[in-house]
């Protein structure tokens, strides 16, 4: 891992964000980068439905996005400063265009970022829940694994991971980044798989699974089998039984229609609790 990007709106989870992404720098010795997307609010518009001729709407988008560029950056820079981040000497960049989370793929992929930290509120109106929230949408439309952070932290260091699974062949796909990122922090990984009525496998078949997983790989693991009605439901209980830091799944990318349908453990998982969540890609 070398490159890190941390989209900051200024707000309280982001700000949170920041903050772990700082600590992983640190521990993986990556460049950090800062990115404010400003959303252009005449995009939209087109001179025949304005009352300003083209020549005005120009001069006042230009102004307007000028001051608003120069405010970004000023506030940028002053969290460029903050203490926890001084020695990382962050690189901070403010973009404007008309979709947030759009502009945020377009920089990861076109500058090669290796991760993406970001806060999110998670899905809470039926809006949000087709289309999802930006960070959503990041973790559905992007290979590039994203650390999701949707409430307050006791604390930046991580000690803690679940890592949930079905342990079929896509475990194999997720778990050598989810294994080398909690070596970062020397943390412990719990292996877990959730059965469900309409999925079940029996405990010792899962468990037998799970350590053929984990027989070639060097860490401290501990492996669960959990009941549950659903998945999500499961998997947070699971992680507040445990006081876990972090959880980890792998997260099918999605492309042509179906990106209108979000996964529905990655939607109840932001929406059921703020532990950071790491979605690392699988492929098809």
């Amino acid at each position: 891992m070398k490159k890190i990007l941390v989209p900051v709106d200024f707000s309280a989870r982001s700000a949170t964000a920041l903050e772990l992404a700082a600590q992983i720098a640190k521990k993986s010795k990556s460049k950090l980068t800062l990115l404010h997307v400003m959303v252009d609010p005449y995009i939209f518009l087109t001179a025949p439905n304005s009352y300003l001729t083209p020549v005005t709407e120009t001069a006042v988008q230009i102004d307007y996005l000028n001051n608003i560029e120069k405010s970004s950056n000023a506030t940028l820079k002053k969290l460029a400063n903050k203490p926890f981040l001084k020695s990382l000497d962050p690189k901070i960049v403010t973009i404007t265009g008309g979709s947030i989370y759009r502009e945020i793929l377009n920089y990861a992929e076109d500058y090669k970022q290796d991760m993406i930290v970001m806060g999110t509120n998670g899905a809470r109106s039926l809006g949000e829940i087709f289309l999802g929230t930006n960070a959503e949408r990041i973790l559905r439309f992007t290979s590039i694994p994203v650390l999701t952070v949707g409430g307050k932290l006791k604390s930046t260091a991580i000690k803690n991971i679940v890592f949930a699974s079905k342990f079929d062949v896509t475990a194999k796909q997720a778990f050598p980044y989810i294994n080398n990122f909690a070596g970062l922090f020397k943390a412990k990984i719990y292996l877990l798989r959730i059965n469900t009525e309409d999925d079940f496998l029996p405990t010792q078949e899962a468990i037998g699974k799970m350590k053929s997983l984990i027989k070639s790989y060097k860490g401290s693991y501990q492996i669960a089998v959990r009941d549950s009605y659903e998945v999500d439901d499961g998997i947070v209980k699971f992680a507040n039984e445990i006081k876990a830091d972090m959880l980890a799944i792998g997260v099918h990318r999605r492309s042509g229609p179906s990106r209108f349908f979000t996964d529905r453990v990655v939607e109840g998982l932001l929406r059921l609790t703020g532990i950071p969540l790491l979605g690392v890609d699988i492929k098809k």
